[in-house]
C-alpha cells in the first residue's frame, strides 16, 4: 500500500510546498488528546521536521510560524509518548500497521533516538525481522541499533540475498548525492563478507553492476576478498558481458586513421556511417625536421594538449551523458565512458602509425 500521507525528504526539496499546504491542515486540528495511531504518528513526525527546518509557506505570518512551532513541541510529546510504550510484546503488532515500507525509516530513527530498543528483547526482534517485509537498510542506518543486535543481524545478513549489494554499496560504490550510512555489525568478520560476496557470485540473479564492483573492491580493514572470488567475479561478468552483445545487435561505429603523402593539408577528417576518418598529410609533418617540431605534432595535429596546454587525454564528468550516469561506478577506479574511449582509441592509432611514419623516414 503506497504511503499517501506528509514525508518529509530535505530541506531543498520541491516538494516541500504541496507538503506543507496539507501539514497546516493538520497542524490547526492537532489535538494532543486525540488517540493516534503509529501511521498518524510518523506523519507528525515528518511535520514536525519541515517546521524544525524552518520551511514555512510564503503566507504564514510571524505569529502563525510562532504557533505551529509551539504545536510542534506538542506533537513531540505525543510522538514521546506513542514511543515509549513500544515494547517487546507489541512490536510486532505496531510494525505491521505501517501503511507503507518507506516509512520503515522514520520507524527506526525514532526507536534508535529514544533508545527504545532496549524494551525490545533480542527474540522479538530477530521474530520481527524474520517475519515481516523488512527494509533491512533503514536498520542498518541506525548505528545503535546495529551494534545493540550485532550477532542477530549478522546471522540475518548471512542469509539476506541482498547483503552482498549492501556490503559493496557502503565500502566500493562511489555515491554522486549524501545517503546515509550504512553500519555493519562488528561480529561481521571479513570471511563472512567474503562468502556472502562469493555465494552472491553464484546466484543466477547477480546484478551485472554490483560483479564489476566485485572487481574494485581494493583491501581495506572492513573489506578484502581473495584471488579466487576476484577470479570467480572476473568470469562472470566476461559471460554476462557476452549475453549481453549476444542478445543485443548494438551500434557499429569506427576509427580510421591514416597517413597521405600526396596530401597537402595538415590533416582531414570525415564522417561516413558512423565511421571517423582522420588523414594527416606527411608532407605538413616533414615541413620542418626537428624532433622538437615532432613532438609538436602531438598538439598542433593529434590535440593532446587542451587551450591552457593541459593533457587532453583524460576523463571528464562532463563528457559523461545521462544514460552514462545510470551506471554504477566504484570509488576505486578510473571512470571511462565513450568519449574517452574514442579518444582513447584515437590517439592510439596516432601514436603507432606517427612513429611508423618517423622510423620509415630515416
Amino acid at each position: 500500500m503506497p504511503w499517501n500521507r506528509i514525508t518529509y525528504y530535505s530541506k531543498y526539496d520541491l516538494a516541500s510546498f504541496n507538503n506543507l499546504e496539507k501539514a497546516e491542515k493538520i497542524l490547526i486540528n492537532f489535538d494532543e488528546t486525540k488517540d493516534y495511531n503509529i501511521n498518524d504518528i510518523i506523519e507528525l513526525y515528518q511535520i514536525k521536521q519541515y517546521i524544525d527546518n524552518e520551511l514555512y509557506l510564503l503566507k504564514w505570518t510571524n505569529k502563525e510560524i510562532e504557533a505551529y512551532k509551539s504545536i510542534c513541541k506538542k506533537i513531540w510529546s505525543v510522538i514521546v509518548c506513542f514511543w515509549n510504550k513500544i515494547n517487546s510484546s507489541n512490536l510486532s503488532d505496531i510494525f505491521n500497521r505501517l501503511e507503507c515500507w518507506t516509512v520503515q525509516e522514520s520507524f527506526w530513527q525514532l526507536t534508535a533516538y529514544f533508545s527504545i530498543y532496549k524494551q525490545i528483547s533480542k527474540d522479538a526482534f530477530i521474530s520481527l525481522i524474520n517475519s515481516c517485509d523488512i527494509d533491512i537498510r533503514a536498520i542498518l542506518h541506525q548505528e545503535k541499533i546495529v551494534n545493540y543486535y550485532g550477532h542477530e543481524l549478522r546471522h540475518f545478513l548471512l542469509l539476506h540475498e541482498k547483503t552482498a549489494e549492501l556490503i559493496l554499496s557502503k565500502y566500493v560504490e562511489k555515491h554522486d548525492s549524501e545517503l546515509s550510512v550504512l553500519y555493519f555489525p562488528k561480529c561481521l568478520s571479513l570471511s563472512d563478507k567474503e562468502d556472502i560476496i562469493s555465494r552472491y557470485l553464484d546466484d543466477k540473479d547477480a546484478n551485472l553492476n554490483y560483479v564489476r564492483l566485485v572487481l574494485n573492491i581494493k583491501k581495506i580493514e572492513q573489506l578484502d576478498i581473495s584471488d579466487t572470488t576476484r577470479l570467480k567475479a572476473k568470469r562472470l561478468e566476461k559471460r554476462l558481458n557476452d549475453e549481453i552483445y549476444q542478445s543485443s545487435e548494438g551500434v557499429r561505429m569506427g576509427i580510421q586513421i591514416s597517413f597521405n603523402d600526396d596530401q597537402d593539408s595538415p590533416m582531414e577528417y570525415s564522417l561516413k556511417d558512423k565511421v571517423q576518418y582522420f588523414c594527416y598529410g606527411t608532407k605538413y609533418i616533414f615541413l620542418i625536421d626537428h624532433p622538437v617540431v615532432y613532438l609538436y605534432h602531438f598538439n598542433i595535429l593529434f590535440n593532446y594538449l587542451d587551450e591552457q596546454f593541459c593533457n587532453s587525454m583524460v576523463s571528464y564528468d562532463s563528457d559523461f551523458d545521462t544514460f552514462e550516469n545510470i551506471f554504477m561506478k566504484s570509488k576505486n577506479e578510473y571512470h571511462l565512458g565513450f568519449i574517452f574511449n574514442r579518444k582513447d582509441f584515437i590517439s592510439l592509432g596516432q601514436i603507432f602509425l606517427y612513429d611508423n611514419v618517423l622510423i620509415n623516414a630515416q
